[in-house]
């Protein structure tokens, strides 16, 4: 929730300042990003597909969870001098580490499940089983390793759908912000010359232009009008 929030906003935010620099909006250009589509269907299975989460075993929920994470990890450090890659990486790492240290799942703790439900009996969980059929396992603050790592953190009630969410999850929404609000902007490897003419500046990452570097002045091709 807190991710799609950060990328709707980037994307809005984005796109206006792409209209104040009377440039079109970049399209977003990632190595490997079958990597995500992998790591995003194998959790939308078992999370969102009815029954798939009371049918598969906890084992296989956890390795699903951990290994969607180690590609998701990849896949930023194989990105990683894009705008935005840093923090993506950095918040990836986290959760995969609470993770980890934390039998595959995502711990959170009773007053937090009792906070964001409080309408559900106690009775319906118990501490050291997973959540429902959630990512989430039930530990208290002395049985969580990383606890500070953990779904801690809760959307204020004046939000209609309300979450937990974790230090990881707020380091990858402002990733994923700067990410697309970037796209807006003009590229960093090249520098304005005059009307709308650009100089090329750094010819490692040329794919970002859809043509491969050249050597001179070329229009800019993010520029109204070219």
């Amino acid at each position: 929730m807190i991710l799609l929030m950060a990328i709707l906003l980037g994307l809005l935010s984005g796109m206006v300042r792409a209209e104040l620099g009377k440039r079109h909006y970049r399209v977003l250009e990632v190595r490997k990003p079958g990597f995500v589509i992998l790591a995003f269907l194998a959790q939308f299975v078992i999370f969102q597909l009815p029954h798939a989460g009371i049918t598969v075993q906890d084992y296989w929920v956890s390795l699903i969870l951990v290994v969607g994470q180690i590609l998701l990890l990849v896949f930023t450090l194989l990105n990683w001098k894009r705008p935005g890659f840093f923090l993506l990486a950095l918040g990836t790492g986290l959760n995969l580490a609470v993770l980890v240290f934390n039998n595959g799942l995502m711990p959170m703790k009773p007053d937090t499940i009792t906070d964001l439900y409080p309408n559900v009996p106690t009775s319906s969980w118990s501490v050291g089983d997973r959540l429902w059929n959630s990512k989430n396992i039930v530990l208290t603050e002395e049985l969580t390793r990383l606890s500070f790592l953990s779904d801690r953190f809760i959307i204020p009630e004046w939000v209609p759908y309300r979450v937990a969410f974790s230090l990881g999850d707020v380091i990858l929404a402002a990733g994923a912000f700067w990410l697309f609000w970037s796209l807006g902007g003009k590229p960093k490897h090249y520098k304005e010359i005059k009307n709308g003419q650009m100089e090329y500046t750094n010819p490692a990452l040329r794919k970002d232009w859809g043509k491969p570097y050249r050597k001179g002045i070329q229009p800019d091709p993010y520029r109204r009008g070219h």
